[in-house]
């Protein structure tokens, strides 16, 4: 189609529309576009100079009335990274992430459903409690009752008995004790617990193993039966002397057990006239102080 000088320079020169732009108005190819500029002698800008915006206008626009950079080059007919250069050139900040009006990982309203949520989690600490201190410490203490059986007896959740005794103080029972608790309170999961140990525990593992092989290796009389062939007062010792000793070797996991069981699983089995040594997983590491620890043991 035809074109003037006169069209070409209010699209190029005035409007700042780019030349792909211009000839895709006009129907033409680019390289058809640059020709009639050449043509009628019109200087294309050089590189991706920024169009001519005013301070004013681009003030008004970007600040004034808080339109965003894509918004103002389709007002204007120009790419986004034009309107970007031209507020940099000007002196114009640009406004950050959180205020341009994208999606953001975290907005202000997820942290105020947050702040709710988490004011009506822990709301009940603000109201009456549905026991006492003395209560609940008689109960859980005294009476051996478990965290479950209190929220129960009180119409309450567990997490909200676990919350309080935090709160008061109270030192939640070993794993031990507990299960102690509650093997005398359910006599029949005894066997239950029995029979699942033997199905699932039936060899030693990998660290269970090489305490074995010391054992085996230097002679000394003791068997694994952590496998649940052998029970005392509802607890599963992992090893035990095969002669009239009363001995047991319990090996401790790092990260299943706490310095603070070896005491008390010690207490439980002395109950019934046994000797306990405890060999922790880290021990393992010098097999030699091990061997020397386990021989003390047995001739003291």
């Amino acid at each position: 189609m035809a074109l003037t000088r006169n069209e070409l320079v209010k699209l190029y020169d005035v409007r700042g529309l780019s030349t792909r732009q211009i000839a895709k108005i006009k129907g033409l190819t680019r390289a058809g576009l640059v020709y009639y500029m050449k043509k009628f002698g019109i200087p294309r800008r050089q590189g991706n100079q920024p169009k001519p915006f005013s301070y004013d206008e681009l003030y008004n626009l970007y600040v004034g009335k808080r339109m965003s950079t894509h918004q103002i080059a389709k007002l204007k007919g120009c790419a986004h990274a034009t309107v970007r250069s031209c507020l940099r050139r000007v002196g114009i900040k640009l406004r950050n992430r959180n205020h341009r009006g994208r999606k953001v990982s975290v907005t202000d309203k997820v942290r105020e459903n947050l702040k709710k949520a988490l004011a009506k989690r822990w709301s009940f600490l603000k109201e009456n409690p549905p026991f006492t201190e003395d209560e609940l410490r008689e109960l859980y203490l005294k009476k051996g009752l478990g965290t479950r059986e209190i929220a129960k007896m009180k119409n309450t959740t567990h997490r909200r008995v676990l919350s309080w005794m935090e709160r008061y103080g109270i030192k939640r029972r070993s794993f031990a004790e507990a299960q102690k608790k509650y093997i005398e309170s359910h006599p029949k999961r005894l066997e239950q617990m029995i029979l699942a140990l033997r199905k699932g525990c039936r060899h030693p593992n990998k660290s269970e193993g090489k305490l074995l092989r010391l054992l085996r290796e230097k002679w000394f009389p003791f068997r694994y039966v952590g496998n649940g062939s052998f029970i005392i007062g509802g607890l599963c010792p992992d090893f035990i002397a095969t002669d009239d000793s009363k001995r047991i070797i319990e090996f401790f996991g790092d990260y299943w057990h706490e310095p603070h069981e070896e005491p008390e699983r010690k207490k439980a089995f002395a109950q019934f006239g046994y000797k306990t040594l405890i060999i922790w997983e880290h021990e393992l590491k010098d097999e030699v102080a091990v061997l020397n620890k386990i021989e003390t043991w047995i001739e003291g």
